[in-house]
């Protein structure tokens, strides 16, 4: 029988069955449709971070495996056997690492995998600190295809497009610009590869990487270098100090692509899960350095999606932020040098890529998810399906903001996004509803689609 282990981070989730026994790393593999049913307090989770977090999923019954740990079948007894490896990393955390083997740590990683590959090397590239760091590792840049997506009205003036150019340019790139907004088109083949364990926002990476290889076909089966969960460990991310169970929420660092636990229609009594976690991380998360690296094993649960997608549509991507020795000698930087991540911004500076004091004219604006719902409108959410467990009410407000956007909401929108504007409306209360109901909306969607493949399971069998 299979074993299936996750690494330090659980940067590849597994999940697990424990009534029918079923493993697999898509969620979709192991529910028992027929006879789905949920769990309150992962539902209440679920709802809370916008993902599956702390073992738990929205489904009775299926769980997370966390990060060192293994789980199999034992042949002999048909039982599930769990076994979790100690936790190394709180030990790791007490020294300064020397800001040159940092660099010489990442370029020699990047180098070795670029050693082991056949063909051009695919970079998705921002023109951020992680995706620059990583182009400029590359020995042999001409293998490099580097590619952006924009993120403004006007996708080329976007900033990641703009800084992206000009990186490119500088370090003699092959470089493409890739539109995308129809990512909606994707929500199926999304549900496939995640189903319940996550919200939906990831779509846009399929739309991505597809159209990449629509236009690039011989770029089938290439090499892939991910940028994933670099900015964590570079000193972009800090999570508050935390006094009680509720605070581990910090955790979750889930910029509003959630929904409203409270629109949940099961009852959660107590939150007996949040309480035994906190008490067995209680000592490490005073750590800020380990909340951080807690941070990340609670999102890679959706953050895996930046390695799964491409995967899934053909690439073999690759990362050197996941590899432990290279994250911890990056969050072991000291913490004047990571704020404001002055340790890159120097480097940067010193071989002619600090992009930022070039003044180049960008948008910064991300107006992409109101245009992917205005290219292609979403589909209303079915009050009567979900409200076996949210609140129709909740629904119906979520289905009012997420539809074609009217003249009154465009206006909101960019007076919200205008300074001095966005002070008063504030002021007045006003919020960017649609943003909020559209961050629900790809929350509730996959639980939708679940209850969808239970009837459907159901009726075929009667």
């Amino acid at each position: 029988m299979q074993e299936f282990i996750t690494d330090w981070l659980a940067s590849t989730p597994v999940f697990y069955n424990e009534t029918n026994k079923r493993i697999s790393h898509n969620i979709n593999d192991v529910v028992d449709w027929g006879n789905l049913s949920f769990d309150p307090e992962g539902l209440s989770l679920y709802l809370s971070a916008g993902y599956s977090v702390f073992e738990r999923t929205p489904i009775l019954g299926v769980r997370m495996l966390p990060h060192s740990s293994s789980v199999r079948v034992d042949e002999s007894t048909g039982r599930l056997l769990v076994k979790n490896e100690v936790d190394e990393v709180p030990d790791l955390l007490s020294s300064i690492s020397d800001e040159s083997e940092v660099i010489e740590r990442i370029f020699a990683s990047v180098q070795a995998w670029e050693a082991q590959q056949v063909g051009p090397l695919v970079v998705p590239t921002s023109g951020g600190f992680d995706s620059r760091l990583l182009n400029m590792a590359i020995k042999d840049s001409s293998r490099v295809r580097a590619f952006t997506y924009g993120l403004s009205a006007n996708q080329q003036d976007s900033h990641e497009v703009v800084f992206a150019k000009e990186l490119s340019s500088g370090l003699g790139l092959e470089w493409s610009q890739i539109e995308i907004g129809a990512f909606h088109d994707y929500l199926s083949e999304w549900d496939q590869v995640f189903g319940v364990s996550t919200h939906a926002h990831g779509m846009y990476q399929m739309e991505f990487f597809q159209k990449i290889l629509q236009q690039y076909p011989d770029l089938n089966g290439s090499a892939f270098l991910s940028g994933i969960i670099g900015d964590a460990w570079a000193g972009s991310l800090s999570i508050a100090a935390m006094k009680s169970p509720q605070d581990l929420k910090y955790l979750y660092y889930s910029h509003g692509l959630n929904a409203d636990s409270d629109a949940s229609l099961l009852p959660v009594c107590n939150h007996e899960l949040l309480e035994q976690h906190f008490e067995r991380e209680r000592q490490y998360l005073l750590n800020d350095k380990y909340r951080v690296v807690a941070a990340m094993r609670c999102k890679l649960t959706l953050l895996s999606y930046l390695m799964r997608v491409p995967e899934h549509v053909g690439f073999k991507p690759w990362s050197p932020f996941l590899d432990q020795q290279v994250a911890l000698y990056m969050l072991n930087l000291s913490a004047d040098r990571k704020k404001k991540r002055k340790w890159q911004r120097e480097f940067f500076a010193k071989h002619q890529c600090d992009l930022e004091r070039k003044k180049l004219t960008v948008s910064n604006k991300n107006d992409l998810n109101y245009q992917a719902m205005n290219i292609r409108p979403l589909q209303p959410l079915s009050i009567d399906l979900l409200r076996e467990i949210i609140d129709p009410k909740y629904v119906e407000w979520v289905n009012s903001q997420v539809g074609t956007e009217t003249r009154l909401s465009r206006l909101k929108r960019w007076g919200l996004k205008t300074r001095n504007i966005r002070r008063v409306l504030r002021g007045m209360g006003l919020k960017d509803d649609r943003a909020r109901c559209y961050a629900a909306y790809l929350t509730l969607k996959p639980l939708e689609t679940a209850l969808r493949k239970r009837n459907a399971v159901s009726k075929a069998g009667t």
